[in-house]
């Protein structure tokens, strides 16, 4: 009886163990890395919510390679913390591929731990140029890099701002303020960079540190001068706190274009009706879907139907941002690939040549080669112009992905309190 008993147990602890190597076979384990906690989590949930959307679409579609797709996620609550990550999602996980990672510090952090062990990063938003100009082989990044935001602006001045204001654009007065860390200072250097190429007439520059308690000077500053158009770089609080200032203090400029957060979740929320007419460089989230190819349209009206039903309302740009690029890896890549091989993955990531409208931002996707001084980087993407309505964030520019005109002018703090 007693040997019977220890031949059942036996028998038992044998079957789950080759149960347990059949089901890790059966599923594919992909590394996350976003911050989940700390004062970028609402920015990196959002995010990951995308990311993650992909993922269920995928899987509900019978997977990758007849398998199902899981994530092991990592927090990068900080740098320090994002290199840790990295190291166990690779060392201990054994994670061939990772996702990440909406910052551009926590992506520079942690990918040169992924180089190191020639592990793929698939970056889905983080926008420092220097992130692909590293000549990394396994870093790959499908979305716009930050200077696209300032180089979207200036056509946008010629098309549309000059005739709006019934100006020469070479005539205009501009100014910049930007938040001084490596996006602000980046971003605002490509707008004046090919503003002055493009002959503009810039007026007043005024950096600030992000988080400052009072920008009242720099608004100051900038009432003074006078200019017709402010392009403006901050992070979300930062723009909170500049609006709410240049409304106290009444400073008014016709055309004020931020430079990628201005459009993020929180502004909007934080300003309230006074966003309106404000106009922002990004990506092309919510773009014109007759623009895009059937496919990526389908797609993308299959994510917004799956986030509205999870959380009852639309769904944000960073979700938007993090299900596209996401989508770009699971379709158009790792099928190609065969496995998470690295090699494999690099080779099917440089073959992919997606045309313009064929992801559900707009744009097309083409990797740049190692030996590029842009490598990595997907140089098919592009920004666009979006502006503020009583009834949500609209691209507006240019006219192919646009679903609204815009309304130039924005209307004196006075003429608002009138109406």
């Amino acid at each position: 009886m007693k040997k019977t008993y220890l031949l059942t147990i036996c028998f038992l602890l044998t079957f789950l163990f080759f149960s347990s190597i059949l089901n890790a076979a059966e599923v594919i384990k992909i590394g996350i890395l976003f911050p989940f906690t700390g004062p970028l989590a609402k920015q990196g949930n959002d995010q990951f919510t995308g990311v993650d959307i992909a993922r269920e679409m995928l899987n509900n579609a019978g997977g990758l390679w007849g398998k199902k797709i899981e994530f092991v996620k990592g927090d990068t609550t900080t740098n320090e913390a994002a290199v840790a990550e990295a190291e166990r999602l690779i060392t201990v996980e054994g994670a061939k591929l990772i996702i990440g990672t909406y910052s551009s510090s926590r992506s520079m952090a942690a990918s040169n731990t992924t180089e190191k062990h020639k592990v793929i990063f698939w970056e889905v938003n983080a926008i420092a140029d220097e992130l692909t100009q590293r000549g990394f082989k396994y870093y790959f990044r499908a979305n716009v890099k930050s200077t696209d935001y300032g180089l979207a602006a200036v056509p946008f001045l010629f098309e549309m701002v000059g005739p709006a204001l019934k100006k020469d654009a070479k005539k205009l007065r501009i100014a910049t303020t930007y938040e001084d860390s490596l996006y602000g200072t980046i971003t605002a250097d490509a707008f004046t960079k090919l503003g002055k190429e493009k002959g503009l007439n810039f007026v007043g520059e005024f950096p600030f540190t992000s988080g400052i308690v009072d920008l009242s000077s720099t608004i100051m500053k900038l009432k003074a001068l006078k200019p017709d158009v402010l392009f403006i770089v901050p992070y979300v609080k930062d723009m909170i706190l500049f609006w709410r200032q240049s409304k106290e203090l009444n400073f008014d400029v016709p055309i004020l274009i931020g430079g990628g957060t201005v459009g993020e979740s929180g502004v909007a929320e934080g300003l309230g009706g006074d966003i309106e007419y404000v106009c922002n460089a990004y990506l092309p989230t919510g773009c014109n879907p007759k623009a895009l190819t059937p496919e990526a349209r389908k797609d993308l009206e299959e994510f917004e139907k799956i986030y509205q039903k999870k959380f009852a309302i639309k769904p944000p740009i960073l979700a938007i941002t993090g299900f596209a690029n996401t989508n770009v890896l699971f379709r158009h890549v790792l099928p190609k690939a065969g496995s998470l091989d690295p090699e494999a993955v690099r080779k099917a990531a440089l073959a992919v040549d997606i045309p313009e409208g064929g992801t559900a931002l707009g744009f097309g996707v083409k990797f740049n080669p190692p030996e590029d001084k842009m490598a990595g980087h997907n140089a098919k993407a592009f920004a666009i112009i979006q502006q503020y309505k009583k009834d949500g964030l609209f691209v507006v520019w240019p006219k192919k992905y646009a679903m609204r005109d815009p309304k130039l002018p924005m209307p004196t703090w006075e003429a608002r309190k009138k109406k």
